[in-house]
């Protein structure tokens, strides 16, 4: 008897439905359906099958432990979804920045071993014990850092026994990769600068004349102290005399510190005092964070990106050590500070305007932007010139092709229909064919791409409902035309029988149509897991250009149907 047999059996005799069993459990019901059906049985654990024996044993004359231990019976190890396994693994090892090696030796592994085992090579010999040893591995490793809110966020547990429910959630537990990649995508698509100047009175800020004035040098310690130093420093930078660049740079916890709502938008707003008094911001950000935090400083930084007036960095390869730094400098004021890693409670600031430690502090901001990569570079009109050029570098890299449209891909278009949109939207002919001209280096461009690469487009098929609603436009921002192009639905349909005529064309080229609204104003484009490109359509049209390995990775493994659901 199988263990799907065995399931039915007791539910037979419990006379109950699937739908009553997930009442009793907390199961889903089509995960119930799942295990009646010997689809889900290789992803079993203790904790669901004990679940299941409770409610079976509560209309049974059979007991709870009985009913538990005639269904284990019927498990195999080998029936465990060792794939699911790693690549939770693998998930746990970039959330929080794992030293692989590390993690081999307290399993008693060769590096080389886990590598394959990672990379799906192989498979563990024994996957209860490696799912045992993973979870007291992580369990203790992160027991005594702020980290360790993060893992119970993440596997759903509420902290009283985090190694059996870190090995329940190897085994079967839901995963979330996609929460923030998400989040941060959709804060792009539907950011409005505009709005935000706007809302934020962004014009109308005035530079503060009069000096705000502190002993020449200060202590602060703990959080709201921190909290309280971080606004003291923009508050020199922006009322002193000083338009000297400005250096950022933090690898302390920030969960703790930007959890007060006021604060997080009292230092946005500080900054673009910053900016708008002309400072330029050099910013080296701190990405090997858990991964919640990366995303979390990268989303809030986004309104500011996007006025082009801010250097984003990253350092290849950030300190490991127990102590974690911070370093703000600007012309005539330095904050300095740290605390050990996961212990921001008992961190430490140094707040000083003294000449001399201003000076040498610069000098120290000057030497870790040498040292640092770019983490993304921004394009907007004003520098589309040497995006187009940066473009044309980048279609030289040998590699697949990943693009999620929030349309159809412009250089699909035929030159009549391109004339026939144009038309529509007022546009004379003779600015028409000069705009088709770039349309048309384009799609050459593509097509030479295509030539040697896989090229994978997704695109979101509108219905004629959606064009009633609202305007849908082309995607214009690589040509940074001064004009918007609105369709038809007729120009529309047409559009896309052009896009598919051309997937047929082209063997490397693949179209991957999807009704789900995920985005409507941003593309993302993802180059052979070097280059992440995401370009912004509207308010404004801006790119950004990304290199660094984690964030390329995450953007090109982000699934929107996945997100959708969510």
């Amino acid at each position: 008897m199988s263990f799907a047999e065995r399931l039915n059996y007791y539910i037979e005799k419990a006379g109950l439905s699937s739908k009553e069993l997930s009442e009793l459990t907390g199961i889903s019901q089509p995960t119930v359906s799942r295990y009646r059906n010997r689809e889900k049985e290789t992803k079993m654990t203790d904790s669901q099958l004990s679940l299941l024996a409770t409610a079976l044993s509560s209309r049974c004359e059979e007991g709870a432990d009985e009913i538990f231990t005639s269904l284990k019976s019927q498990l195999k190890k080998s029936e465990y979804d060792t794939e699911l396994i790693v690549s939770k693994l693998n998930i746990l090892i970039d959330e929080f920045d794992i030293n692989v090696s590390e993690l081999a030796k307290w399993l008693n592994f060769d590096s080389s071993y886990l590598s394959r085992i990672r990379n799906g090579q192989r498979k563990p010999s024994d996957t209860n014990s490696f799912v045992g040893g993973v979870s007291s591995f992580f369990s203790r490793k992160l027991s005594k850092s702020e980290q360790l809110g993060s893992l119970c966020e993440l596997i759903g547990s509420d902290g009283a026994n985090v190694q059996s429910d870190l090995a329940a959630w190897l085994y079967s537990g839901e995963v979330k990769k996609n929460d923030r990649i998400f989040s941060f995508l959709s804060s792009l698509d539907s950011f409005n600068l505009d709005e935000y100047i706007k809302e934020a009175n962004f014009e109308k800020i005035k530079i503060p004349t009069l000096p705000f004035t502190l002993p020449t040098s200060k202590y602060y310690y703990g959080i709201e102290e921190m909290r309280k130093a971080e606004l003291d420093f923009f508050k020199i930078a922006a009322t002193s005399k000083s338009s000297a660049d400005m250096f950022l740079h933090n690898e302390m916890p920030i969960t703790d510190i930007a959890a007060d709502n006021s604060f997080f938008k009292n230092i946005m707003l500080a900054t673009a005092v910053i900016l708008k008094k002309g400072i330029h911001l050099n910013v080296i950000h701190n990405l090997d964070r858990p991964w919640h935090e990366m995303m979390m400083g990268l989303e809030g930084w986004i309104p500011l990106y996007m006025t082009g007036r801010i250097s984003p960095y990253y350092m290849k390869s950030a300190s490991k050590g127990p102590y974690k730094t911070s370093l703000h400098t600007a012309g005539t004021v330095v904050l300095e500070g740290g605390c050990a890693d996961g212990f921001p409670k008992d961190g430490r600031y140094y707040l000083t305007t003294a000449k001399s430690e201003v000076a040498y502090y610069n000098r120290l901001a000057s030497h870790a932007i040498s040292l640092a990569q770019p983490l993304m570079k921004v394009y907007d009109r004003g520098s589309g010139s040497q995006y187009l050029a940066r473009l044309s570098d980048i279609s030289l890299v040998e590699g697949d092709r990943r693009i999620i449209n929030s349309t159809l891909p412009v250089y699909t278009l035929s030159a009549e229909l391109f004339s026939e949109i144009c038309s529509q939207n007022g546009i004379s002919a003779e600015s028409a064919k000069k705009m088709y001209a770039d349309v048309l280096r384009q799609r050459r461009k593509i097509e030479e791409v295509i030539s040697k690469n896989t090229y994978l487009e997704e695109v979101r098929v509108l219905s004629e409902e959606e064009f009633k609603s609202e305007k849908h436009r082309l995607c214009t921002s690589d040509f940074f035309f001064d004009v918007s192009l609105c369709y038809s639905f007729e120009t529309y349909k047409k559009h896309l029988a052009l896009t598919e005529e051309f997937a047929s064309d082209f063997k490397n080229y693949k179209l991957r149509k999807n009704e789900n609204a995920f985005f409507k104003n941003i593309r993302i484009v993802t180059v052979a897991d070097k280059y992440a490109i995401i370009s912004k359509e509207l308010s404004p049209t801006i790119h950004f250009v990304i290199q660094h390995p984690k964030l390329v990775k995450a953007i090109a493994g982000f699934e929107p149907e996945a997100a959708e659901q969510q």
